[in-house]
């Protein structure tokens, strides 16, 4: 079955709102994103000032209209502040797939909110788009992220291995299909 691609949808869980970045973000996106914390795992260049943030929020912005990308911000809603962010991207139609993605805030972790946001946007790939395949490139010795996907129903790929990043493991969830 084909990926059904569709507008990026707004979520509200029990503690949180998951919606698109906003031009306001911009000051906690170069919080979030330039954290040695956050990016200790990550193998990309931190985006330390506004300037680097604003590029990257053209590129999502032109993925999200493309339908390419679909990249949220999670936020509290007592203040409406971003605090992390979740994405599926790299869709390859050929097997219905896509990588998910996702950061939070160092004052926000060990609280249960990557679990909130990634149990919804799990869903929505699976019973929306219909992925049949998600893949998860997690460092090797990020052991909370690792228990997050393992909790999830993601198991490592022992065959494949990720070339631009070789301490990285591959996790994969396939789509148990109801009969």
């Amino acid at each position: 079955m084909p990926i059904q691609l569709v507008p990026m949808p707004s979520f509200h869980t029990k503690r949180l709102i998951i919606n698109a970045i906003e031009k306001t973000d911009d000051h906690a996106l170069v919080a979030l994103r330039s954290d040695d914390r956050v990016n200790m795992y990550i193998n990309r260049p931190k985006q330390v000032s506004l300037e680097d943030v604003h590029a990257f929020v053209l590129r999502i912005q032109e993925g999200l209209q493309n339908l390419q990308l679909y990249y949220w911000a999670i936020r509290l809603p007592i203040d409406n502040q971003l605090i992390g962010t979740i994405c599926l991207w790299r869709f390859v139609e050929e097997n219905a797939s896509a990588e998910i993605g996702y950061e939070l805030h160092p004052d926000h972790q060990g609280k249960g909110i990557l679990q909130e946001a990634l149990v919804n946007i799990l869903d929505f790939a699976e019973n929306t788009i219909l992925l049949q395949q998600i893949e998860a490139y997690i460092h090797q010795d990020n052991t909370a992220s690792r228990r997050l996907v393992e909790r999830n129903g993601f198991s490592i790929d022992p065959v494949r291995k990720d070339e631009s990043n070789e301490h990285n493991l591959i996790y994969i969830r396939t789509r148990v299909h109801a009969e």
